[in-house]
């Protein structure tokens, strides 16, 4: 059941809005110089619509530049009648709030480590109550998208209408490739609670590193949020905070040049459908959510997976399914898993004998693929023999033929019987390639397939499996 919340779009306090709106600015403003010189470069993009920059600065260890202080305020005010362009910062209490409020800034927001205590989310709520101001609020540091809401829920009890979400990720509890793991499911939850609730992405906090920032932002459009908030610096290799995050404002405009807006909305009759969609995405293709999930285990098993209502599409390469096969290889190596056990398909090699050929199907002839949804699961096969090859880990990939709910063929058509597997073979095969001692040459490729008449395949294999079941071709 969602929140109900009175929520005003983004263009009602920002009526020029012509495009996703975009915040950029240092994380830091460190002097005056510094500040004006870069927003006079980043008012040049018109695609900025917000001016931002750090004055207090919450460090996690002391010692750290912890910001400038109140002369920031007025550094802002300057920027703001200099460009033209709103401006904003983060405040993380109750003093914070009323300074930036009779400065007149445009826009406040609260960070992750305020949004995790609900006494200074309600501080700020007080201080801001009976006001117009705009208030965005990132993420709490940890998944807690109750919490998150909470943040929203004080806003509004204030009287707050003016409100924004902003995504700038979670923090891990092990070493990740990223400064904050995305975990992009919490975002989507609060997007089905909150739909009329705006939700920026944060690539900066989220990556840690330039080099991150493209593929961060431009998932934050595929999966419909409406803006960013990035970091600029005139110079980042001299900033005083988070220097590697830090984007000169002609890389910032190069970044906004190659991104893809996608046009979702909360109006859309797909919104829910696409949620759903984005739910199963996410689920597959998060690398982050499958690394933490592989620590310590001995193998990964990657059967199958598919949409709800989405069916198999023969006439289409199935990327999401290519790019997920991917993540989990690497995630077993970067989680120091020894082996997987892929689900690649009969469709990677004619599923059934061309016509005039009388040899059966061998695992290792040259796969010639059915249909383009075969020829992703040739990819996942050559995917799984360069991981081998390159990375020492150990990959059987099963090319499993008709699996059906109660060990009955679905379709009487004779092609299908060929390719029957009954479940207690399949789980007998998983089991053998699980429990072998060794992979010959670190990777090999079994057909999944019960001892049924008219056999199409070669069913030899190196870990001595011999299926029990099978159907004839007599059909009742």
């Amino acid at each position: 059941m969602g929140l109900e919340l009175e929520i005003n779009p983004i263009r009602h306090w920002l009526p020029q809005i012509n495009n996703p709106l975009i915040i950029a600015g240092p994380c830091s403003l460190e002097t005056e110089e510094q500040a004006m010189a870069t927003a006079k470069l980043i008012a040049k993009d018109h695609r900025v619509f917000v001016y931002r920059g750090g004055v207090w600065k919450p460090r996690t260890r002391p010692g750290s530049f912890e910001g400038v202080g109140s002369i920031g305020l007025k550094w802002l005010q300057m920027v703001r009648e200099e460009t033209g362009m709103p401006v904003g910062t983060e405040v993380a209490n109750a003093q914070h709030t009323e300074e930036a409020l009779k400065a007149g800034l445009d826009v406040l927001w609260i960070g992750a480590r305020s949004t995790a205590s609900p006494f200074v989310v309600q501080e700020i709520a007080d201080v801001v109550k009976g006001t117009d101001a705009v208030v965005m609020v990132k993420n709490p540091v940890n998944p807690d998208v109750q919490l998150w809401l909470g943040a929203f829920e004080r806003l509004s009890q204030a009287g707050i209408k003016n409100m924004v979400a902003i995504h700038r990720g979670f923090t891990p509890f092990r070493e990740t490739e990223y400064r904050n793991y995305p975990n992009w499911k919490t975002v989507i939850e609060l997007r089905r609670l909150m739909p009329n609730l705006p939700i920026i992405c944060d690539p900066s906090h989220i990556g840690g590193k330039r080099e991150y920032l493209f593929d961060i932002s431009q998932k934050a459009f595929d999966m419909g949020m409406d803006g960013l908030m990035i970091e600029s610096h005139i110079d980042p290799s001299c900033a005083l905070s988070d220097k590697e995050q830090q984007l000169t404002p002609a890389d910032l405009a190069k970044l906004l040049n190659r991104l893809v807006i996608r046009n979702v909305t909360t109006d859309n009759k797909l919104f829910e459908n696409q949620l759903e969609l984005l739910r199963n995405r996410i689920d597959a293709l998060d690398r982050e959510q499958l690394i933490e999930a592989a620590r310590g285990h001995d193998a990964i098993i990657n059967l199958a997976w598919t949409f709800k209502n989405d069916g198999f599409m023969g006439d289409n390469l199935n990327t999401d399914n290519v790019q997920m096969t991917h993540n989990v290889y690497e995630a077993a190596v970067l989680a120091g898993v020894p082996r997987v056990i892929m689900a690649s398909s009969l469709h990677a090699d004619r599923f059934t004998r061309r016509r005039g050929q009388h040899e059966p199907l061998r695992p290792f002839d040259l796969p010639l693929p059915d249909s383009p949804y075969g020829a992703s699961k040739v990819l996942m096969e050559s995917l799984g023999r360069y991981y081998a090859d390159s990375k020492n880990l150990s990959v059987v990939c099963i090319r499993f033929g008709g699996v059906t709910p109660d060990n009955i063929p679905h379709s009487k058509l004779m092609s299908e019987r060929q390719v029957w597997l009954s479940h207690r073979d399949c789980s007998e095969l998983v089991r053998v390639c699980l429990e072998a001692q060794s992979v010959p040459y670190n990777f090999t490729v079994v057909y999944g397939v019960s001892a049924n008449e008219g056999l199409l395949h070669d069913l030899s294999n190196p870990f001595g499996w011999h299926p029990l079941d099978g159907t004839t071709l007599r059909i009742s």
